[in-house]
């Protein structure tokens, strides 16, 4: 089990293993890395449209605390109001637009 969260490696070192003719080896083998994650993601959702308006669409933006393997528009949980496809700036920030 891990210390905490963060990076973690495996490896073998050169002259760590022997073969029954008595060989070491003479190259270290391949690293392997993970990244342990226990943290659960958080979201902050933004507008700069004022909370009574009949402008549209709504132009959304959506923040998160870490990177997103995958986020869309049926991610969100609407009421009398749909949203585009959402747009990518990043792992961490994506938009969107409603309209009702």
């Amino acid at each position: 089990t891990p210390n905490g969260e963060g990076n973690l490696t495996v490896g073998m070192g050169v002259g760590v293993l022997t073969d029954v003719a008595a060989n070491a080896n003479v190259l270290p083998s391949n690293t392997l890395w993970f990244v342990y994650d226990t943290t659960s993601p958080s979201c902050d959702l933004f507008t700069s449209t004022v909370q009574y308006t009949k402008h549209f669409p709504l132009n959304i933006s959506v923040s998160f605390s870490e990177d997103m393997l995958s986020f869309q528009a049926s991610d969100f949980t609407l009421v009398n109001a749909a949203s585009d496809p959402v747009y990518e700036s990043s792992l961490t920030f994506y938009t969107a637009e409603l309209t009702p």
